[in-house]
């Protein structure tokens, strides 16, 4: 680590030169890091890279599957897995909804196309903003953002649409 020279330590302004010996100091340190990490062009991966950049492991903190970093649209009929960041379904029909893999903390996105249908269920779990499940007849496209509270409730909140 560089040494720096500290106004509150020293008790009184730094000089010209101990700011300059501050900087150089950290260019030195920085300078010694970039050549240390090959200036990351041996980055092959992402677990190269954090290894370079002295990071921990953090695969445990990330799922799912993104392209360039817009998460993959997973069309689905009528669960709503929450290891799926975005889903999307058009419906051919009334639909009553299912949720599966849920665990605080997990969130997802689900666009509906309602092409026509209106009569949509979701499980008791599903625990809408201020108590009131959106009248879906009202537009022809819902978003509706679910959050896991825990095991068992997850925290729902819809926007309608329309084209």
């Amino acid at each position: 680590m560089a040494d720096v020279t500290l106004r509150s330590i020293k008790g009184s302004a730094l000089t010209h030169d101990e700011v300059d010996d501050n900087f150089s100091g950290l260019n030195t340190e920085l300078g010694q890091k970039l050549v240390a990490s090959n200036n990351l062009s041996d980055v092959s991966d992402a677990a190269t890279s954090l290894n370079n950049l002295g990071a921990t492991d953090v695969n445990g903190a990330f799922t799912g599957t993104y392209d360039a970093l817009h998460p993959v649209v997973n069309t689905v009929t009528t669960d709503i897995d929450m290891n799926q960041s975005f889903m999307s379904v058009t419906l051919g029909q009334n639909t009553t909804f299912t949720a599966s893999n849920l665990a605080e903390g997990r969130v997802s996105l689900l666009k509906i196309n309602r092409d026509g249908y209106t009569i949509l269920g979701f499980p008791s779990g599903v625990k809408w903003a201020n108590g009131l499940e959106p009248d879906f007849a009202s537009y022809s496209y819902w978003v509706i953002s679910f959050v896991c509270h825990d095991a068992t409730n997850i925290f729902a909140s819809a926007t309608g649409h329309s084209i």
